[in-house]
């Protein structure tokens, strides 16, 4: 689909003015890039370029996340001449990634460079995102979207796909709380348990100590806001502490947080 024919007027004017306002995301589309995920699902959903990257009251503002199918052309296009902009590596670690300005808002572009993300074509790449939500691509041919994506944003629903990400957790917590979105969809629920089986152990491949607090953060996030089922609680028993102060001089007790939330208020001790 051409983007004149996927996006409205609007919004394909406005990625025009991005495109000439960054020339090095321009060049990495002519060299064979992908935009791929948030990006352009937000401009596919009609909603102003702008508010993508303002400023959010959680969380940082959204990036732009640019595939390729080798890592030499992800390096290449990080390092385009017509650039100049500071590198850094990314949070997690899989991508290169520079700041631009763009209608007064600092827009974080990232060149994915890591082998383990380098897929052999932008339909490749699109499978193997956590949501279905996410599986939205911009080429320099044109729009690419997965087969039921219209269906599930129009029912405010956030669809899992892949589940294989120490990151799972705080990503559906963005989505739902971000990104309009108002459940996770009921053929999600296998895959999330799975996750939340491997997040009770934090196995993941390639994760490490930096991730452990994000990922026990998300997953008491996500039991207060009830996408936790009591029986996937089970895999957190022993886990996870809770320290409760009953009275403002009291002793501060200790108690196991999944006990706790399925109802069982065994106390570990006092401190």
């Amino acid at each position: 689909m051409s983007l004149a024919d996927g996006l409205t007027p609007e919004r394909h004017t406005e990625l025009l003015s991005l495109l000439e306002s960054v020339p090095a995301i321009a060049n990495a589309l002519a060299k064979g890039g992908w935009l791929c995920g948030g990006f352009p699902r937000h401009l596919l959903l009609n909603i102003p370029i702008k508010n993508y990257f303002s400023q959010k009251e959680k969380g940082r503002p959204g990036d732009i996340d640019i595939f390729f199918s080798s890592v030499e052309d992800a390096n290449c296009a990080s390092k385009f001449e017509a650039h100049k902009m500071d590198l850094q590596e990314s949070f997690g670690g899989f991508a290169t990634e520079s700041s631009v300005k763009f209608m007064q808002e600092t827009v974080h572009v990232q060149f994915v460079n890591h082998p383990d993300k380098v897929y052999r074509s932008v339909e490749t790449a699109l499978e193997s995102f956590d949501f279905l939500n996410c599986m939205v691509a911009i080429t320099h041919e044109g729009l690419i979207f997965a087969e039921g994506w219209q269906e599930i944003e129009n029912a405010k629903l956030l669809k899992v796909c892949n589940n294989n990400s120490p990151f799972l957790g705080s990503r559906i917590l963005k989505y739902l709380t971000q990104r309009g979105l108002s459940n996770v969809s009921s053929d999600s629920q296998e895959l999330l348990s799975a996750w939340f089986c491997s997040a009770s152990n934090e196995d993941f491949e390639g994760s490490s100590l930096k991730h452990r607090s994000g990922i026990q953060y998300a997953v008491r996030q996500l039991e207060t806001c009830g996408h936790v089922k009591r029986e996937d609680l089970l895999f957190f028993i022993g886990k996870y502490q809770e320290h409760v102060r009953e009275a403002a001089y009291g002793d501060t007790k200790v108690f196991d947080w999944a006990l706790r939330r399925i109802g069982t208020t065994k106390r570990i001790s006092c401190e």
